[in-house]
């Protein structure tokens, strides 16, 4: 990007009504910083229940790009951050919209889809069963990464169901995007 275009990409995320939009190396640290100020802002301009759910799947979205994104970035030896993208949007006054992307494994790609269908066609009520029931199942099994826990999570706060996309890079890798719109 030339130094020349800087102003019409901020202006393109000003006519989108982009609040937050983060893309490249994610640590913990970065996580916990940026999610300060985005909380922040949110307070300022929405209810406190609608406040804590798009934060809420803020932070899902980036535990999901911390424990399954292929794309790494090694900042020393000792140190290695994964990459992805993550966007926090305002549809209209009581609306917002928190995307992410991230590449997975290609071999990852037809469980994530047949997760997310079955999400797609859950009731609330349901989601929430399905939630405790896997958190239950993965405690028992000692499950490190939550086995889809997060993207449960997150169907269970939206407003809507899920959007999601993958595009496919090559034959090891896709990129997944997921959004998720969160109403009053």
């Amino acid at each position: 990007m030339l130094t020349t275009q800087l102003y019409e990409f901020m202006q393109q995320l000003n006519n989108l009504k982009i609040l937050f939009c983060y893309a490249g190396p994610i640590s913990q640290g970065i996580v916990e910083e940026l999610g300060r100020n985005i909380k922040d802002q949110l307070k300022s301009e929405s209810t406190p229940n609608l406040t804590q759910k798009v934060f809420s799947v803020y932070v899902e979205q980036i535990q999901n790009i911390l424990n399954y994104s292929t794309q790494k970035q090694s900042q020393n030896e000792d140190s290695e951050f994964k990459s992805g993208i993550t966007i926090i949007g305002r549809s209209n006054s009581d609306q917002y919209f928190v995307m992410a992307g991230n590449l997975v494994d290609a071999n990852q790609k037809q469980i994530l889809i047949q997760l997310l269908n079955k999400l797609k066609t859950m009731t609330k009520e349901e989601l929430k069963d399905y939630f405790l029931e896997k958190r239950k199942k993965d405690k028992l099994l000692n499950e490190k990464q939550g086995a889809g826990l997060g993207l449960i999570d997150i169907a269970r706060k939206a407003s809507e169901p899920l959007e999601c996309h993958f595009k496919d890079i090559d034959s090891n890798y896709s990129f997944f995007s997921i959004k998720a719109i969160i109403k009053n």
